[in-house]
């Protein structure tokens, strides 16, 4: 892991990122469906499901790391969680990419192979649970919940049950056709998702970065936790940023001013920024 060194004061951006966390997600909803160009109602949920969760997520994140609370039960310690929810930030923005190089056969891809996924874990349960009492309410809602999704999905079941699974984030790099966004998968993949996967998981290097911190603490010693929370901060607001510039390149929704402030103040004082800006090009797709 790199040593957290680059620092970016948050109040240099907290204004364009508190608007950016407002509007994307609304007018995302309100726009895009009136748009010249409106989307299929697959794309539609999966996108601004994923934003809406992603920005969800920003926000518990931006309190972990907050160095200030009104709430007794907040914890510097909390920070070193940040990696874990990160995950969700980062898994969005693989998501968005991917969906975009073919947004309505990914899109419905994404949805066949979730109405698998859900009457897999009803057939799990009624194999288990189906003499259960206490069970006998969900499946009476569960699979007519499975037959009206199927409709709106416009595929019977047993086609649905057909359907491939959808890819992991580090799948996506093997079922992309564009040879950048491969590129930039396998970028995501060595200095992200690896990273975020040791800490979640609690391999041996997950283990060093979140335990040695605490037993830091444990002697009164802050000075790590304060490096890393600010570091993996700042990788979160990089993963966002990024989210939110992949929908505004794709769809235009008006939010390039503020996504240009905030990614010239990063790039200016953190390498990893720089990387990410440049690799997607964001200087020519949002302008």
């Amino acid at each position: 892991m790199v040593k957290p060194k680059y620092i970016l004061d948050y109040p240099l951006i907290k204004e364009q990122i508190e608007r950016l966390l407002q509007s994307v997600p609304t007018t995302l909803e309100r726009d895009w469906p009136n748009s010249k160009t409106p989307p299929p109602l697959p794309a539609f949920t999966v996108l601004l499901g994923t934003v809406c969760i992603a920005s969800n997520a920003f926000k518990t994140i931006r309190f972990l790391c907050s160095e200030k609370s009104d709430d007794w039960r907040h914890r510097p310690e909390m920070a070193l969680n940040v990696p874990t929810l990160a995950r969700t930030i980062l898994d969005s923005l693989y998501t968005c990419i991917f969906l975009f190089e073919d947004l309505l056969g990914r899109s419905d891809w994404y949805m066949s192979s979730g109405w698998r996924e859900m009457a897999e874990y009803v057939e799990r349960a009624k194999r288990d649970y189906d003499s259960d009492a206490g069970w006998a309410e969900y499946f009476a809602e569960a699979e007519p919940s499975l037959e009206k999704l199927a409709k709106l999905i416009g595929k019977p079941p047993d086609e649905l049950r057909r359907t491939r699974w959808w890819p992991t984030p580090q799948q996506m790099k093997t079922q992309t056709t564009d040879a950048s966004i491969k590129a930039f998968f396998g970028y995501l993949d060595d200095w992200y998702y690896r990273e975020f996967s040791q800490i979640s998981h609690i391999t041996l290097p997950g283990l060093i970065h979140s335990a040695g911190v605490l037993r830091d603490i444990g002697r009164g010693e802050t000075a790590k936790l304060e490096q890393i929370r600010g570091y993996h901060f700042m990788q979160v607001v990089i993963l966002m940023i990024s989210l939110y510039s992949e929908v505004e390149a794709q769809i235009k929704i008006g939010v390039s001013a503020d996504l240009n402030y905030v990614w010239t103040m990063l790039t200016e004082h953190n390498p990893f920024a720089r990387e990410i800006y440049d690799r997607r090009n964001y200087a020519t797709r949002l302008a």
